[in-house]
């Protein structure tokens, strides 16, 4: 009886091992899924504000342009 006893715990402490390593697997490969999704928002982050800073860029740009056309057609219209 004693034996059986201790049969059936060695069982469950051994089906705990084993869960607790299948954990430490899962939480491992999370850990490296959070790494890579972390690098990923640092990339689109960057991209964001390079994408913002450009589009600035070509706003100024632009008003500079559409300046020069005014001036442009004002003077023909002096003309």
């Amino acid at each position: 009886m004693l034996f059986e006893t201790f049969s059936k715990l060695e069982k469950k402490v051994q089906q705990v091992i084993d869960s607790i390593l299948l954990l430490r697997k899962e939480l491992n490969a999370l850990k490296e899924k959070n790494v890579i999704l972390k690098d990923q928002i640092d990339y689109n982050i960057n991209n964001t504000v390079n994408l913002e800073k450009e589009n600035k860029k070509l706003k100024e740009e632009q008003e500079k342009w559409k300046d020069r056309l005014h001036s442009l057609l004002k003077k023909m219209t002096d003309v």
